[in-house]
């Protein structure tokens, strides 16, 4: 799997994105993927990480090139939070953000879902759903006002 960036972007940036998703593959560090199925899913279907502008992305949407590649989320150089030295100097404190730690998520979430639809799914009926349900205090099609005071969870 591949975290892809025009040469414009800070070599940096494109290897502390590098060194988030492969925590997530192989979080604990022994050089092979905790779950390989869902990394083979990833890699089967061309999903990739950029590392660019909202500029290089829109260039990249009117290419040939686009339709080989899947993402489902991207890291914008210029205006997303990273915690790297001489920018957010890391995550140590609070209010320090990695957008990083979002963004790659969703991406390996992804693999998850499509892998294990029964346990990840983000449809019901799902393992995920019913416990975001129970979390939530019930089922709601639309986001509500308030939620139910038993709920140990609300998303707003």
């Amino acid at each position: 799997m591949y975290v892809i960036a025009p040469d414009s972007a800070p070599r940096n940036y494109v290897i502390h994105t590098a060194n988030v998703l492969a925590q997530y593959i192989d979080n604990d560090e022994d050089g092979i993927p905790d779950d390989p199925a869902v990394l083979k899913y990833l890699v089967n279907e061309n999903f990739v990480v950029p590392v660019w502008t909202e500029a290089d992305r829109k260039a990249f949407r009117r290419t040939r090139c686009s339709r080989k590649f899947n993402f489902v989320a991207s890291m914008y150089y210029d205006h997303d939070q990273w915690a790297i030295a001489g920018n957010l100097a890391g995550i140590e404190k609070t209010g320090k953000w990695d957008t990083n730690l979002e963004e790659v998520w969703h991406i390996v979430t992804k693999g998850w879902k499509e892998t294990y639809p029964k346990a990840f799914g983000d449809q019901k009926p799902s393992l995920l759903t019913d416990a975001m349900d129970i979390a939530r205090g019930g089922y709601f099609k639309d986001l509500p006002a308030q939620y139910p005071d038993k709920a140990w969870y609300r998303y707003y």
